[in-house]
């Protein structure tokens, strides 16, 4: 039975009980959680949509970008009841000390070419680790996370693996509150219901590239979508003021589509604009923009839907 399966992905007592199947040590099961949050959190600050952590019956995964960045378990040639930790240049405190379990590489991998390192510990050891040294491996790891994410700007590839229920256990058990990558943020649902599916991942996508952007132009930037006022977000900037309606599409050819609402926003507001980006989820994601009084002039408008109501 594979334990990614719906209901661990979403059930935090079934993933706990997987976890510590893996992990017998209480000291190392709370040093585990507490390093993972810190690779998710940092992660998660750098693209949101850049990891995820995958929970298996006898494994447990922590993926940034293209990097195994910590492995629990059986996988990957990793045997069962040992860690790998994927960290960057090792501080000498810790050649020293783990010196018969420290593998170093030249260049990690062929995607994140910098030297680094991969540190085997059995679980028994990991649970005798200093705060020191703890320290030490969570900074040489949070130095590759930020090399991976450097390097991989889109959506992780095994997004779908995905398992929430392990970050809410881990925040329960070291009381912390690291969110879930974006993609998921549909995650607290019941089992099944919030499993994105494509046009999902593009939309939330595309309003994190363009809120990304706007910040970047030195825009204060405000999600308003769950207020459904005919644009997604509103962005201020001294005295400059826009209400962007963000659309995500997978290529150039795509049609948009504009409710009602929204045209009409779009027609009477002179802040609206239409942003669209393609391809969001890739490297490289291409933004254009549209004010709203342009739309006839740019676009063909044409209905698609129309509502009935009896005479």
């Amino acid at each position: 039975m594979n334990s990614n399966n719906i209901q661990y992905r979403y059930n935090v007592k079934k993933a706990k009980d997987v976890f510590q199947n893996l992990v017998s040590s209480e000291i190392a099961l709370q040093v585990l959680a507490g390093m993972i949050l810190n690779i998710c959190e940092c992660a998660n600050k750098l693209n949101p949509f850049g990891w995820e952590v995958t929970l298996e019956d006898d494994s447990l995964c922590v993926n940034v970008g293209q990097i195994a960045m910590m492995i629990v378990g059986k996988k990957h040639g990793i045997p069962a009841g040992e860690v790998d930790f994927c960290c960057g240049l090792m501080a000498q405190g810790l050649n020293r000390r783990f010196k018969n379990n420290i593998k170093s590489k030249k260049k990690m991998y062929e995607s994140v070419p910098v030297p680094g390192a991969d540190l085997s510990l059995p679980i028994s050891e990991v649970a005798k680790l200093t705060n020191r040294e703890i320290s030490l491996i969570t900074q040489s790891q949070l130095t590759l996370v930020k090399e991976a994410c450097e390097r991989r700007h889109g959506l992780i590839k095994w997004y779908r693996s995905h398992s929430p229920a392990v970050i809410n256990y881990f925040n329960q058990l070291c009381s912390r509150e690291v969110p879930q990558p974006l993609y998921a943020k549909d995650d607290h649902l019941p089992m099944g219901v919030g499993d994105l599916g494509p046009n999902k991942v593009i939309e939330k996508a595309a309003i994190a590239h363009v809120t990304k952007r706007y910040h970047s132009m030195g825009y204060e930037v405000t999600s308003v979508e769950s207020q459904k006022i005919g644009y997604d977000l509103q962005c201020t900037k001294d005295r400059s003021r826009r209400h962007l309606e963000v659309k995500g599409i997978k290529n150039v050819d795509t049609n948009v589509i504009l409710t009602s609402g929204e045209l009409k926003v779009a027609l009477e507001d002179n802040r609206w604009w239409l942003v669209i980006v393609t391809n969001p989820t890739s490297d490289n994601p291409e933004m254009k923009q549209y004010i709203g009084k342009d739309l006839v002039k740019k676009f063909h408008l044409e209905p698609v839907a129309y509502r009935l109501s009896l005479k």
